[in-house]
């Protein structure tokens, strides 16, 4: 795909158009960014985009966004909302409250469908000899908060995470273990030329 700069101020079906695919697989090929920050879209069809994307199978689910806290030096940006609640707003709106999929479904886009399709291995399912990466919520509260005006504001919901097999988050609070690794797929060159 050309730079997404240069598509601003289109609407999804004339950028679909443009590159050639029909506007399901633009949705998916730009993992509803351009969907959601585009402003020649209105809310509504941005909405209906969101929600037709977020339906299709072979559509998972990530988040661009960085890691952040609303604290010291983070307070000086003005993140996206969905640096905060990306996940949350998925599960919260779109699972529970529009029932678009089963929470089921959701987890495997979450988790393992992502893992597959990016070829990282013994990620993303909670069987033996996998990284324990486990994140437990609470699916009727969980909810994200944070918006353009107040970006820096936690979901609610998050109970318990485990990274690597140790709790990072427990009752809603961070332990202070930063078991965190890098993780590399198959495409990764430690020796670019």
């Amino acid at each position: 795909m050309e730079s997404i700069a240069i598509r601003v101020g289109h609407r999804a079906h004339g950028v679909a158009a443009l590159e050639g695919c029909a506007v399901e697989c633009f949705a998916g090929q730009t993992s509803l960014r351009v969907a959601e920050c585009d402003p020649g879209l209105s809310g509504a069809e941005v909405r209906d985009q969101v929600r037709q994307a977020i339906a299709l199978p072979w559509v998972s689910f990530c988040s661009d966004a960085a890691s952040l806290a609303p604290e010291g030096v983070f307070l000086k940006r003005n993140p996206h909302p969905r640096a905060y609640g990306a996940f949350a707003r998925l599960l919260g709106r779109y699972v529970r409250e529009e029932q678009l999929i089963p929470l089921e479904e959701a987890v495997r886009k979450l988790a393992a469908l992502p893992a597959d399709n990016l070829k990282i291995d013994r990620r993303g399912m909670l069987k033996e000899g996998h990284f324990a990466d486990v994140v437990v919520f609470d699916p009727d509260t969980i909810q994200d908060h944070a918006t353009f005006v107040e970006p820096h504001q936690y979901a609610t919901g998050m109970v318990h995470v485990f990274v690597n097999g140790v709790q990072v988050l427990e009752d809603g609070e961070h332990t202070g273990a930063t078991p965190g690794r890098v993780v590399r797929g198959p495409g990764w060159n430690p020796n670019p030329q």
